[in-house]
This record gives structure tokens, sequence and C-alpha cells, in this order.
């Protein structure tokens, strides 16, 4: 693994080539799923508008599936931690067309997000964001994470995504993989900005991030 000067770590060509054939295996994976969402939230989803879609971080393994499905010929990015770890993932989502710029909201955060509206706003790029990574608490939506959502000027969408059947990985935020032929619950809360969503919020008496927990849910 190359780690540069700022400290940011990227794949090597061998880890590249892994994960090259990881995205094939995902790929034929994704083709035994199948979402199960209204026709209004499918919609919504598939617009040309660009969105900050924001869900929990052991959801990650369906982000590349939602572009496949509803934004496949459309601009995307992602945050990503700058670690090892993070450099596969950057690698694995290059192979779905999947920009990621690099930092966490524990390193190189405030570069990454400035990095990320301006993807956004010059190529007019969407977005998928975790509130509760990279370290967790799970199912708790920080409000740093939530500042490429405020600066984005978009409109935005939460992605509560409840796969039937699953089994999860002994991580922090048990990381949930759907088992072959399973169906994912998909329902969606969409804002037409950052704005927006607080107005919501403070109608219920919430903050912005306590209104992302209340919808998305900790469960399971």
């Amino acid at each position: 693994m190359i780690q540069t000067q700022s400290n940011v770590y990227y794949a090597t060509f061998p880890e590249k080539t892994v994960c090259f054939i990881i995205s094939v295996i995902l790929k034929l994976w994704y083709l035994t799923l199948r979402f199960k969402v209204s026709k209004t939230d499918s919609e919504a989803l598939r617009r040309k508008e660009k969105l900050v879609g924001i869900t929990w971080h052991n959801r990650v393994f369906l982000t590349p599936m939602l572009k496949l499905y509803f934004r496949r010929k459309l601009p995307m990015c992602g945050l990503v931690s700058s670690s090892r770890d993070g450099a596969w993932l950057a690698a694995l989502f290059g192979f779905f067309g999947v920009k990621c710029a690099r930092g966490s909201t524990t390193r190189h955060g405030a570069r990454a997000m400035v990095e990320m509206i301006r993807i956004m706003r010059n190529e007019n790029s969407s977005v998928f964001i975790t509130p509760d990574g990279p370290q967790g608490p799970r199912y708790k939506a920080k409000s740093g994470a939530l500042a490429v959502a405020r600066g984005a000027e978009s409109r935005i969408m939460l992605l509560k995504l409840t796969p039937r059947r699953y089994f999860s990985l002994k991580t922090w935020d048990k990381f949930m993989i759907p088992l072959p032929f399973s169906t994912i619950d998909l329902e969606c809360a969409e804002f037409h900005s950052y704005e927006d969503m607080e107005n919501s919020a403070k109608e219920k008496g919430l903050s912005a991030a306590e209104l992302i927990d209340q919808f998305l849910g900790s469960n399971p």
C-alpha cells in the first residue's frame, strides 16, 4: 500500500486488480437482489437533479447498487476514509463509476468535504454519505458529517434500506450483507434543501441529526 505525504493511502496495482475481481462478483450478486420501493420514491431517485443521499454506514454494501439501479448514467462521488481500508473501498467504488474524496470526520475531514462540495457544484454530481461513520456510534448521525449536505446546495434524500435476509460482520457497525436473492425494502424522505430538512426537523422539535436518526431508525 502506498502512503502519500498527507497520510492518505491509495491502492497499489495488485490491490486494484483484486478490487476489480470483487466488483465483478458484486455486480453478479446485485443481479440476484431486488428493491421493493414505491413509485414515488423510485422516480425521485431517478431524477437527473443531483442529490445528497444519506444512509447508515452498515448499508454501504448497497450504495453501488443504488447507483446501478437508479442513477447508472449520472455522476456520483463519495466520502471515503483516508485509511488503508478506505483505499480498498475507494478503488472498489471506482469500478462502479463513483469518484471518491478521501477523508473522514476524524482524518482530513475538512479537506475531503470541501472537495466533495466542489465536485457536486462543478460536475453536477450526486453523493452518498454515512452520517454515523467512520467509527460510530452506530445509528447516531453526527453534525460534522452533515457539512456536505449543508454546503452542497442540492436536494437531500434519506434512504432507509432494510434487507429482509442478510448476515452481519463482527464490526462496530455490524456491517450488513444481503443474502443472494433477497429483497431490500427502500423508503425515502426527500427534502428540497438542507434548510428544508432543518425546518421539517424544527416542526417536530428535533435537530436535523435527530430527524435523520428517527427516520433511518436503529433496526436491525
